[in-house]
């Protein structure tokens, strides 16, 4: 269950080098997308809202999806995978595991370098790989989510690691165009580590990577919002967080990418971007890496993801735990097999919510818009009969 079929490649990257960044304070950036009011309309829902099973949507405005079935849906619940396991160039390769996942029964778990702290440079690199069905085109569109949850190794910032190392980074994850390296165009995820300020256990957010003013040179934006204050415990050790990350590809200002970051009963946007994504003889983006590098020689990390969704649209459907978009603070995602402007056919992805709660469904067109009010379900079928608990809130396990 849970794979939908796309193309694998392998690759071989090589390891990152440093690059000047220059650093961009982003600010409190924390909006969602622009509502519609009830552009996008449900009208009825039939069938049982249970996982794995299939529900039609009725209604009007959904818009357009010239192809329904997302480039990929993964939860990992298979014996086999649709990242390639085979492409990282360390040497503790990612796999299927069962020791920490967000649902069911098995979680793609990444080793960034040794949990003994060996020295050894190869062992720092350790991703899996998502390959797109093709290098996208100028005005080309993304949206790329997973849960991750952190579990940190050796010499991080405990106080009673003596041997902690100060001002180092983990790249979680990365979407690129070619290599894992900053050349050619991406969007990265990196985490700056917080030893600075003794003694947590947490790491700062910060660097996300963009092209400089339309020019050849990468600048880098923090980022920080209210949600997620004080900044370095924006990602805690040992908790389940949804990432999204949505983008369109452009040479020109059209080109834009927007991150939210979801946990512990929050949502918020953590990083907007509006202009040049690509020059144009860049190559496209092709790829994401889920985990990819350590910057400490004898350092170590262990990264799990679950719930792997990737698509060439902006349209889907959520879950969410509200009644109304703004207000919730999970939205999983839906797994479309038809769309038309009018009705909608979806498997149904449960996440955590537990039979008997209400749930509310949301349509998103094409161009990031979204009705503020749901249509209330009730997980099981029936008709709503209690308000909804936090079902996906990530928790500490």
């Amino acid at each position: 269950m849970g794979l939908i079929a796309a193309a694998a490649r392998s690759w071989h990257g090589s390891n990152e080098r440093s690059v000047m960044r220059k650093t961009v304070a982003l600010g409190l950036v924390f909006l969602l997308l622009p509502a519609v009011g009830n552009a996008q309309t449900i009208s009825n829902v039939s069938g049982t809202v249970a996982n794995g099973d299939t529900v039609s949507l009725s209604g009007a405005g959904f818009g357009a999806k010239a192809v329904a079935a997302p480039w990929a849906w993964d939860d990992f619940e298979s014996s086999t995978t649709l990242l390639s396991l085979t492409s990282s160039p360390g040497d503790v390769p990612p796999s299927l595991s069962r020791e920490h996942v967000y649902q069911g029964l098995q979680a793609l778990k990444t080793q960034l370098g040794y949990a003994d702290g060996s020295s050894e440079t190869l062992g720092r690199n350790g991703y899996a790989v998502y390959n797109f069905p093709r290098a996208l085109l100028n005005g080309e569109k993304g949206y790329i989510r997973f849960w991750e949850r952190w579990s940190w190794g050796v010499n991080f910032c405990y106080p009673d690691n003596d041997g902690a190392i100060s001002d180092y980074q983990i790249k979680n994850w990365r979407i690129s165009s070619g290599g894992q390296a900053l050349d050619p165009p991406n969007i990265g995820q990196n985490v700056q580590s917080d030893c600075n300020y003794c003694c947590g256990d947490e790491f700062e957010p910060r660097q996300w990577t963009y092209r400089k003013d339309g020019g050849g040179t990468y600048e880098a934006m923090d980022y920080f919002g209210p949600e997620f204050l004080p900044q370095r415990f924006a990602l805690p050790n040992d908790t389940w967080m949804l990432w999204e990350i949505q983008f369109q590809q452009s040479t020109t200002t059209a080109g834009s990418y927007d991150v939210w970051l979801s946990r512990d009963g929050k949502s918020a946007r953590v990083a907007a971007y509006r202009g040049l994504t690509h020059l144009a003889a860049d190559p496209g983006f092709t790829r994401i890496l889920l985990g990819n590098w350590i910057d400490s020689i004898g350092g170590s990390a262990t990264l799990y993801f679950d719930d792997f969704y990737a698509d060439g649209s902006w349209a889907r459907v959520v879950l969410g735990d509200a009644a109304t978009f703004s207000a919730c603070s999970v939205r999983e995602i839906q797994i479309p097999r038809s769309w038309t402007d009018s009705a909608i056919t979806l498997t149904i992805n449960q996440g955590r919510f537990r039979a008997g709660q209400t749930a509310y469904l949301y349509v998103q067109n094409e161009n990031g818009q979204h009705p503020e009010t749901g249509f209330p379900v009730v997980i099981g079928g029936g008709a709503p009969t209690e308000a909804p608990g936090q079902p996906g809130q990530p928790v500490r396990q």
